[in-house]
């Protein structure tokens, strides 16, 4: 692997700093002392020694009248990763929406970031239509778009057109299901397993797999949030990732029969494949008052979070214990230019839920 990271001095501003991917990298390059990074989201953050939070909402507008000290902090700005998602009802709002908040943040970063030589746009497997059904797997990043119109599209269409004209360099990063342990995202995977676990063991059931028996037997995959992390500052610094796309995900593979056992070991309970759901609808139904059986939970263990829609999208969970396809990534073209992390996804999520316990967001027992 490329032991290349960033220069002292650099400063790297992230787009979605409190989301589970933004919130690992920061956190990931804190640790480099000479680094400084600004961060950008609608939710107020604290400042820490390096790391500078600026409350903008990129919706709103383009952000042409900042405060001077905004100004200063943009003014250091050498990378960009970007991060940023914004979910809606329906899909051509996700477009829309998700298409101003990028187009935004160009024009702030072309307005106010002078030192810019590099930005990072996260996408993920749908630039491949791995939400539309079957498609062809491996997925690789020469495929074909798809016939739908996708707003990962639309992004790197702009991104490509901006940076010729700015003169900077883009690397697209693709990974799937990023597990990490930041709450408040619509599309944590490690939360909703966590909570739903402990909700089932509360109750004292087995840990019920929550959708069709046909989905648990296809090919998944997931991208652990500390390997995302190191491959965002890879693809800021190697003279390797300039001007490409990488998918990026653990390295291996899974099918939810094999890994869901492993999970109910875990949390020391018994599994079970068959369930009455009403896959309609959905998984939030299957308890009765499901929100108070939280509260019960939270307030016998003394968790920090009470508050269940704090935690976990049901809406996100429907869509991936349904999944009734394989869902896979070819890495090899990352590997082959000098990308070599990888984890066992089984014992990363072991790990990621230790790490939930010693946050006090789940049960410790």
């Amino acid at each position: 692997m490329l032991k290349k990271n960033y220069s002292p001095n650099t400063t790297v501003l992230v787009i979605g700093g409190t989301g589970v991917i933004g919130s690992a990298f920061i956190s990931y390059i804190n640790k480099n002392k000479k680094l400084t990074c600004v961060s950008i989201s609608r939710k107020k953050e604290h400042n820490t020694k390096n790391v500078k939070y600026l409350s903008i909402d990129l919706l709103i507008n383009k952000n042409t009248n900042l405060d001077i000290s905004y100004i200063n902090e943009l003014s250091k700005v050498t990378h960009a990763v970007y991060s940023a998602y914004s979910d809606a009802d329906k899909t051509t709002k996700i477009r829309s929406i998700n298409n101003d908040l990028f187009e935004n943040t160009l024009s702030l970063i072309n307005q106010y970031c002078p030192a810019i030589e590099h930005i990072t746009l996260l996408q993920g497997m749908k630039a491949y239509g791995s939400h539309l059904g079957y498609h062809k797997t491996p997925s690789q990043e020469t495929d074909p778009r798809t016939k739908e119109k996708n707003f990962y599209y639309d992004q790197e269409d702009y991104l490509k057109k901006q940076s010729k004209k700015m003169k900077y360099d883009w690397t697209i990063l693709r990974p799937h299901a990023v597990i990490g342990t930041k709450v408040g995202t619509p599309m944590s995977l490690l939360m909703f397993i966590a909570v739903y676990a402990n909700l089932c063991k509360f109750q004292k059931l087995p840990l019920i797999f929550p959708g069709p028996i046909k989905a648990s037997k296809f090919i998944y995959q997931a991208t652990d949030s500390n390997v995302l992390a190191k491959a965002i500052e890879w693809s800021g610094t190697s003279k390797n990732t300039v001007n490409q796309i990488y998918n990026i995900t653990n390295g291996d593979y899974f099918r939810w029969e094999h890994m869901w056992p492993k999970i109910a070991q875990y949390f020391k309970m018994d599994y079970s494949f068959k369930n009455n759901f009403k896959i309609s609808n959905g998984i939030e139904n299957y308890f009765d008052d499901v929100d108070n059986i939280w509260k019960l939970i939270s307030k016998k263990e003394n968790l920090i979070i009470s508050d269940l829609n704090q935690l976990i999208s049901f809406k996100f969970a429907n869509y991936v214990f349904n999944i009734d396809w394989d869902v896979m990534a070819d890495t090899t073209k990352a590997r082959e230019a000098g990308f070599n992390e990888f984890i066992n996804s089984e014992k990363m999520f072991i790990k990621k839920f230790n790490e939930l316990k010693s946050l006090n967001l789940i049960p410790s027992l």
